[in-house]
C-alpha cells in the first residue's frame, strides 16, 4: 500500500517491467527438446549446453506465499515456492519441466511457474542443489553451479587434469589403479578402480581412496555423489569400466 499517498518506487517498477514470458504458449523450448532427443551419453551435456536461457516450469502449490510486490513477478517463484522430491540415494532435488503437457500430467495440483534455467539454478544451489528435468533427467549440482555463474560446464568424466590428478593420488593407496571417471545414475559419477588379487583388505583400500577423494576440494567441486566401483586388476576395461 503506498505510504502517505506516494506510490512505492520499487513496487512501480516491478509492476512497470516487460514480462519476460508475455505469450509463451507453453511448449518446449525448440533447443531444449532437441537436447532431450540426443543419445543417451550425450544427453545430459547437451540438455546442460540448453538449459540456462530455455523456459522452464516449475510447480507451485495454492497455498505458496504470494510475490511480493518489490519482485519481479515474472520470475514466477521463489526459492521458498520450490518444490522438492527425493532420489532413490536420499538426494533432493527441485522439479522442473520444459512443457505445459509434461508439467499437467505430473503436477494436476500446482500452478506453473515460468523461469529461466539460469533463475532456477541460482534458486535451487543453496538448497536441493538439483533439479529433475520433466522427471526422467537429474541436472547434477556441479552443472547447475555452471550454469548459476555464466560458465560452461565441463563434466568430471570428461575432464582430464581431474582425472590424472585423482589417478596420481590413487598411487598413494598400494595395489589400486584408477580405470576411469564415467557418468552414474541420476547426475552421480562412477569412479573405476581396480584392486590387485593380493590385496589383504580390499575394504581398507576402498575407504583410503575414499577419504583421499573427499580431501581433494578440486574433485569435492567437479562431482556430484562419486562412488567408487572397484574392479578385478585382470579385468580389461574402457575408461567407461565398461568390459573390452
Amino acid at each position: 500500500m503506498p505510504e502517505n499517498g506516494v506510490p512505492n518506487p520499487a513496487a512501480l517498477a516491478a509492476r512497470l517491467r516487460p514480462n519476460r514470458f508475455a505469450g509463451d504458449t507453453g511448449v518446449a523450448d525448440s533447443m531444449l527438446a532437441a537436447a532431450l532427443r540426443s543419445p543417451a551419453a550425450q544427453r545430459l551435456a547437451a540438455v546442460v549446453s540448453a538449459l540456462p536461457h530455455s523456459r522452464l516450469l516449475v510447480p507451485v502449490m495454492p497455498h505458496s506465499q504470494p510475490v511480493p510486490p518489490t519482485q519481479d513477478k515474472s520470475a514466477g517463484c521463489g526459492i521458498s515456492d520450490i518444490q522438492e522430491l527425493r532420489l532413490p540415494d536420499g538426494r533432493r532435488a527441485a522439479r522442473a519441466y520444459t512443457d505445459i503437457d509434461s508439467f499437467n500430467v505430473a503436477e494436476p495440483l500446482a500452478r506453473p511457474a515460468p523461469v529461466t534455467g539460469r533463475d532456477l539454478a541460482l534458486l535451487v544451489i543453496p538448497g536441493a542443489a538439483r533439479v529433475m528435468l520433466n522427471g526422467e533427467l537429474v541436472i547434477p549440482r556441479p552443472a547447475l553451479a555452471s550454469i548459476a555463474q555464466g560458465d560452461e560446464w565441463l563434466p568430471a568424466w570428461e575432464d582430464a587434469e581431474l582425472v590424472e590428478m585423482l589417478a596420481e593420488r590413487f598411487t598413494e593407496v598400494v595395489g589400486t589403479k584408477l580405470v576411469g571417471i564415467a557418468a552414474g545414475e541420476n547426475g552421480s559419477e562412477n569412479i573405476y578402480v581396480t584392486l590387485a588379487p593380493d590385496l589383504p583388505d580390499p575394504k581398507q583400500a576402498v575407504s583410503q581412496l575414499m577419504r583421499i577423494l573427499a580431501g581433494l576440494p578440486r574433485a569435492i567441486l567437479a562431482m556430484d555423489t562419486p562412488t567408487l566401483v572397484p574392479l578385478p586388476a585382470d579385468l580389461q576395461v574402457d575408461s567407461d569400466g565398461k568390459e573390452k
